[in-house]
């Protein structure tokens, strides 16, 4: 037997030892060598599962699993495309994953097991160290399906990716300093999709702009050397964060597409120091202010819609499309703010957009609700097919205009301020556009719909724009022909015609309630059930939607307890198993092979139960079906059934621990070879030789690790 490998799987058992007992059973090999099957052999594809009544002393099995999801990543450090489910409830904990690695074909998988309501809470576990609660080292990796959240204080993230290659997806992160973050050196392939991240950078509620404008992301792919590239963000829905909403920086070929984003502090959508990004038909929109409730309460921010900037001297942004997004009532629509460097508006397409009412209170001649600022020497700047529609005295477009070097044609104004020297270009419509639900006076029904921003047949948008080799538009449907000015082709679907009622949505909703299915002598935690805002709607009032959310809770909340919530033992009895073993043959020799038998066991006290005695056996009966063929498979032996095999007697020394400091006796501990450990063919004796070998090779080690000083 290999000594470093005996090392490895004692000190993988060692937490096991409860030196303040009396008597200590002599400690039987076998069982720590099963614990460790799974956590060496890395093979491809197994799965592995942790749950709240599990230890971390099992096996990682769906019968057997480990209690912590930082041991499960510990376990399985450098394995290859393992799938890890964690089982439902609450875990207070940060953890990383790290050089646990999938392939293209079979990516390694974190997932709740089957669906399961699982949370990360990170409460408590902040560090200095500006970690994340989940880090993820590695390639081929996918996350999802997890509610992660508190984490608010200093600058503790929600998800921070460091490899290749990485979805994260469906996931919640809330109440989060930043919610999920692309990051790392020349990092590439990774994708973040379908979660929602709201309640971030929280601390900046309080003091907006106390450490900088900017302060913490929503979704982010930011630098590294080389710069990370080739990464997208899509499908999020990305709310009340009070730093930026989604953005990138220092990053290049970034794609942020089909994204919800609304009621960001500084800006829903950034851009800064990147080459190549796309930002693509995102829903834009601002519903509040968000003004802090601190020593900076009247520190509004500036909720831009999307927001392009260069904080780095050379290079700066190059090549960015902007396109099909829709964008309505944030204090600018468009702003580009400016560069510490030169040279950064470089060929920038701004095209096919809608751009609906900006909402700014400031004439400085910088706000307006689009607006390039005079940075630098425009080169190919592009402003073309995009909707522009604002109320009230706001400039429609303020900046660079076409003696600057910008190229404007073919936009849709419909504004009462006509400030627009400059801006103007061939192919202009200064017309209403008759958009589904905007008054002829500019007003919104349902801004926060993006159906209002739908073109009517009678629409003067519709095929006077100029092809720019975009090929679809904001629902990806085909552009045909000539291309409709806006984020929106003209179809004739029904979804499509006029209407006016109001669609409103239900605002976030949450209620309490105790687990109520414990067992006499327990007690149930209490569990907070929410309803997000935005799940229900309803054309007739806001009340009514609320009460569907209203009705939600009072429905769901007390199944949701009892699924997630946990018992609390009134009593202070604790039951733990017996000893309990099971034998196996090696069932998968060969033709003409027999195999070995192996003993597998669970010792006394592995698991634990608050309920009986024969619960707690149970666990560990449980354990020894599950694993007995595996570890008879695993460690056994194939011999040729035609010959005679020899399987060694029972073989044991004993041996002092001798390494207690100075002054302190060691205890005497017996090292075992069970019969049958190592067979032979050759004679009786050479069977035994080997486990003579194995006992007087590791007896020594096995007293000091697992000795006491007394």
């Amino acid at each position: 037997m290999n000594f470093k490998v005996l090392i490895y799987i004692l000190l993988l058992s060692i937490s096991t030892l409860n030196c303040s007992e009396s008597v200590i059973q002599t400690e039987k090999l076998i069982t720590d060598q099963a614990q460790s099957l799974n956590l060496k052999a890395g093979i491809i594809g197994k799965s592995y599962y942790v749950a709240k009544n599990g230890s971390d002393n099992n096996a990682g099995t769906l019968a057997s699993p480990w209690l912590t999801i930082t041991h499960a990543m510990q376990s399985l450090y450098n394995t290859t495309s393992p799938s890890i489910f964690i089982r439902q409830g609450t875990y207070n904990e940060r953890f990383t994953v790290y050089l646990i690695n999938g392939t293209a074909a079979s990516p390694a998988v974190i997932a709740p097991y089957q669906d399961e309501k699982v949370v990360i809470d990170g409460t408590g576990t902040e560090n200095s160290n500006a970690n994340a609660i989940v880090v993820i080292y590695g390639n081929y990796v996918n996350l999802s399906g997890f509610e992660i959240k508190s984490s608010s204080a200093g600058y503790n993230d929600g998800i921070s990716t460091r490899g290749n290659y990485i979805t994260v997806s469906h996931c919640i992160v809330h109440d989060v300093f930043g919610g999920i973050y692309i990051q790392g050196n020349d990092a590439t392939g990774n994708i973040v999709e379908y979660n929602e991240v709201y309640n971030a950078s929280m601390d900046n509620s309080v003091y907006p702009g106390k450490n900088g404008y900017i302060n913490s992301v929503g979704i982010a792919v930011s630098r590294g050397i080389p710069r990370v590239h080739h990464n997208i963000i899509r499908h999020n829905n990305v709310h009340d964060v009070w730093g930026e909403g989604i953005s990138t920086f220092e990053a290049n070929y970034s794609t942020i597409e089909d994204n919800v984003i609304h009621d960001c502090w500084s800006t829903n959508i950034y851009i800064s120091d990147s080459s190549y990004p796309l930002v693509q038909r995102n829903f834009i929109y601002r519903t509040k202010n968000l003004i802090g409730t601190g020593g900076n309460a009247t520190y509004e921010g500036k909720q831009v819609g999307i927001m392009m900037g260069d904080e780095k001297v050379n290079p700066g942004s190059d090549h960015t499309q902007v396109l099909n997004n829709i964008v309505y009532g944030c204090q600018r629509n468009f702003h580009f703010w400016g560069s510490l460097g030169t040279n950064s508006l470089n060929n920038l397409l701004i095209a096919n957009n809608t751009f609906i009412n900006s909402t700014s209170n400031i004439s400085d001649g910088s706000h307006g609700n689009v607006s390039i600022a005079k940075s630098g020497t425009p080169i190919n700047v592009i402003v073309k097919n995009n909707i522009i529609v604002q109320n009230g005295t706001v400039d429609p477009y303020v900046g660079c205009l076409s003696s600057d070097g910008v190229k404007f044609s073919n936009n849709l104004w419909y504004t009462t301020n006509t400030h627009l020297a400059g801006a103007t270009g061939s192919g202009d419509v200064n017309a209403d556009p008759k958009l589904v639900n905007i008054s002829s006076t500019r007003v919104v029904t349902n801004p926060i719909d993006a159906n209002s921003y739908k073109l009517l047949s009678s629409s003067p948008a519709i095929n006077v724009g100029v092809n720019l080799g975009i090929t679809t538009d904001f629902l990806s449907n085909a552009i045909v022909g000539l291309p409709d000015i806006g984020a929106y082709e003209y179809t004739t679907s029904v979804s499509q015609s006029s209407t006016t009622s109001t669609t409103y949505y239900n605002t976030l909703t949450s209620a309490s309630v105790v687990k109520n299915d414990c067992g006499s002598g327990y007690t149930g935690s209490t569990v907070t059930y929410t309803v997000l805002a935005n799940k229900y709607s309803s054309t007739v009032s806001q009340a009514d939607a609320d009460n569907k959310a209203l009705a939600d809770i009072n429905l769901n909340k007390q199944t949701y307890a009892n699924a997630n919530g946990t018992c609390t033992n009134n009593s202070s009895t604790i039951f733990y198993n017996v000893e309990k073993s099971a034998q196996a043959y090696k069932n998968d020799c060969g033709a003409g092979l027999a195999g070995s038998m192996k003993t597998y066991v669970v010792y006394a006290r592995t698991y634990s139960s608050t309920v009986s005695q024969a619960a707690a056996d149970a666990l560990a009966t449980n354990d020894v079906n599950a694993n007995k063929q595996t570890f008879a498979n695993t460690y056994g032996t194939c011999m040729k059934t035609s010959s005679t095999i020899y399987y060694n007697t029972e073989q044991s020394a004993q041996a002092y621990k001798n390494d207690c400091p100075s002054g302190r006796p060691g205890s005497m501990k017996t090292y075992v070879v069970y019969a049958n450990t190592y067979s032979s063919t050759v004679s009786q004796a050479a069977a035994n030789t080997l486990a003579i070998d194995d006992v007087n090779a590791n007896k020594q080690a096995f007293a000091n690790l697992r000795g006491i000083c007394f």
